[in-house]
C-alpha cells in the first residue's frame, strides 16, 4: 500500500506519523507501560472512567462534542464505506463515538464506548494513544494495534488544536481491507471544519477569569480553579504551578466558600461559559 507521507498536497504542515517512523525505543517504551498496567493483547474489554467522572467530562467539553457530532451527521450522508469515529479527551476517555448502529453495539459488547479509555497505560497502541504521545495525525493499521480487538481495523487520529492547544483527538476508523489514501484529507478538512467552529481559547479564559474576579478569587485561586474545571488532577496542577499538593487541596476549598459550590460537578457547571 503506497504511504499517506506520500501525499504532501493534502498534508501540508507534514505532522504525518506512521508507526514505521517511529523509533523503536520508543515502541518499546510503549510496550513497557501497557504491559505494566497489567494488561494484555487479548484483552476484550476497555478499561473505562467512573460513571461521576464521564459525566463532569462530558459537561466539560459539551461544546466540543457538539459541534464534532454535527459536523460528523452531515459528514455520513456523503460516506459509502462504513466508519466510525471517535472523540476523545486529552486524557483519552471517549466522549462520543458514532457510525453504524450494529458497529456501536458490538463495540459495546467490549466496554468499547463513552467513558473508555484509549491512552497507551489502558489501551497500547492505537492511532489515539500515538496521537497523544506525539502530538502529530496517527496512522495505525490492523495488527500493529496492541488489542486483537483492534486488528481488523485502520484508524487515523488528529489532534484537534487551537492556537496551539490540543483541545481533543478525533479518529477516523475503518475495515483494513479499505484504501485509507482518501481518508486522510477527508479527515484534515473534518478537523479544519470543527476548529473553525469552535472559540478561542484565550477568550474563553478571560471570561472565566472575569466570572472568577466577580467572586473575589485571588490570583492563585483562580489558576487553580481554571485548571481545576478543566479536568486537571491535584497531582497535575501541583506540579504544572510548582507547589505542594495540600496547597492545592486547601485553595480548592477556599475557591469552593468564595463561590458557593459543594463539588466540582457544580463548579464546572457554574463556570463553564
Amino acid at each position: 500500500m503506497k504511504s499517506v507521507f506520500s501525499y504532501q498536497t493534502a498534508l501540508p504542515d507534514g505532522q504525518w506519523v506512521y508507526l514505521k517512523d517511529v523509533n523503536q525505543r520508543t515502541i518499546q517504551q510503549w510496550n513497557c507501560s501497557f504491559a505494566l498496567s497489567g494488561h494484555h493483547v487479548y484483552m476484550d474489554q476497555l478499561k473505562c472512567i467512573s460513571e461521576e467522572e464521564i459525566i463532569q467530562r462530558l459537561d466539560t467539553h459539551q461544546e466540543l462534542i457538539s459541534v464534532v457530532e454535527e459536523e460528523l451527521k452531515a459528514l455520513h450522508r456523503f460516506l459509502i464505506r462504513p466508519f466510525i469515529f471517535f472523540l476523545t479527551d486529552t486524557e483519552g476517555a471517549t466522549l462520543s463515538l458514532s457510525g453504524p448502529e450494529h458497529v456501536v453495539a458490538s463495540l459495546k459488547e467490549h466496554n468499547v464506548r463513552v467513558g473508555s479509555l484509549f491512552d497507551i497505560k489502558h489501551a497500547g497502541i492505537n492511532a489515539l494513544s500515538v496521537a497523544m504521545e506525539t502530538g502529530c495525525i496517527a496512522v495505525i493499521r490492523g495488527e500493529e494495534h496492541h488489542l486483537k480487538l483492534f486488528a481488523g481495523w485502520s484508524c487515523i487520529c488528529a489532534p484537534i488544536c487551537i492556537n496551539g492547544e490540543i483541545k481533543g483527538y478525533l479518529d477516523m476508523s475503518l475495515s483494513v481491507n479499505e484504501d485509507i489514501t482518501y481518508v486522510v484529507p477527508l479527515l484534515q478538512q473534518l478537523i479544519d471544519r470543527v476548529v473553525g467552529r469552535l472559540p478561542d481559547p484565550e477568550q474563553r479564559k478571560q471570561a472565566i477569569y472575569l466570572a472568577f474576579d466577580k467572586c473575589g478569587l485571588t490570583k492563585r485561586e483562580k489558576e487553580i480553579g481554571y485548571l481545576w474545571m478543566h479536568n486537571h488532577s491535584v497531582g497535575q496542577i501541583a506540579k504544572m504551578l510548582y507547589i505542594a499538593p495540600g496547597t492545592v487541596k486547601n485553595t480548592l476549598k477556599n475557591v469552593y466558600k468564595k463561590t458557593n459550590v459543594s463539588d466540582k460537578g457544580e463548579f464546572i457547571i457554574k463556570f463553564h461559559p
